[in-house]
């Protein structure tokens, strides 16, 4: 493809063109523009789909439409405006309402504009963010499971990741090795090894991950454990496997 340069008033005249094609069409995001008083200027197509207002029923209309009825009546929809007119931006998680009632979860954007010192009106962009919300909260949820289990299971449980890296350190491994969680998440697993297996664990792992050759993996064995002290001690050591997105953890009780 060639591309020829264009003078500045060949590409005003580009803009000019695409500009309001932009804003009506856009996908993924509604675009929503605002008279300074709220009132709503503009919606793209992706509003009407999106949003499930018909373009008739939204323009000239205050924006206070698109929020709950409790949002509305604690005075929700002007201080979004005043609060993007006082730091430029506004950007929240917000709740949005179609004409049927229903509702969804939105990442909001208010913009103030201004032409000079003039404020003209405001932009909003809103993405549905519903799903994603619902996975951050399965997420969320799992690692609270997580985090009870590891304080309550009575063995010394150890979360490692494929390059040996500690994630999780249950509350008895902290007794049983003499550290907190803060101070090895992040850290080798080997720092809880003598020698000569410290030097040696990565190696251990690597074939393990190179060759699928299992030696405590799903086996079990006697091992010996080093506190922070420096004292050594033996454990009857078990090791599961468990894969998420291509990656691999580790889990030794």
């Amino acid at each position: 493809m060639v591309y020829t340069r264009r003078g500045p008033d060949e590409i005003a005249r580009e803009v000019a063109r695409l500009a309001p094609l932009f804003l009506r069409q856009a996908g993924g995001h509604v675009l929503t523009l605002l008279y300074p008083s709220g009132m709503v200027l503009s919606y793209n197509e992706e509003g009407e789909r999106a949003e499930c207002w018909p373009l008739d029923r939204v323009l000239g209309q205050p924006h206070d439409l698109f929020y709950p009825p409790d949002e509305i009546a604690a005075g929700r929809p002007g201080a979004d405006l005043a609060a993007a007119l006082h730091e430029g931006t506004l950007e929240r998680e917000a709740w949005r309402v179609c004409e049927n009632g229903a509702e969804y979860l939105a990442r909001l954007t208010i913009t103030a504009l201004f032409e000079g010192d003039t404020h003209r009106g405001f932009a909003c962009i809103s993405r549905d963010v519903t799903d994603e919300a619902a996975v951050r909260a399965s997420i969320e949820t799992r690692e609270q499971h997580l985090q009870s289990i590891l304080a309550t299971v009575p063995d010394a449980m150890i979360i490692i990741d494929e390059t040996g890296a500690i994630t999780s350190f249950s509350a008895a491994a902290q007794r049983l090795f003499g550290y907190s969680e803060a101070e090895l998440v992040g850290r080798n697993v080997s720092c809880l090894m003598p020698q000569p297996d410290r030097d040696r664990h990565d190696e251990y792992l690597a074939h393990y991950l190179q060759t699928g050759e299992r030696r405590i993996i799903g086996l079990g064995r006697v091992v010996v454990g080093q506190r922070r002290d420096g004292s050594t001690f033996p454990m009857q050591l078990s090791v599961g496997e468990a894969g998420e997105d291509g990656q691999r953890l580790f889990t030794g009780f």
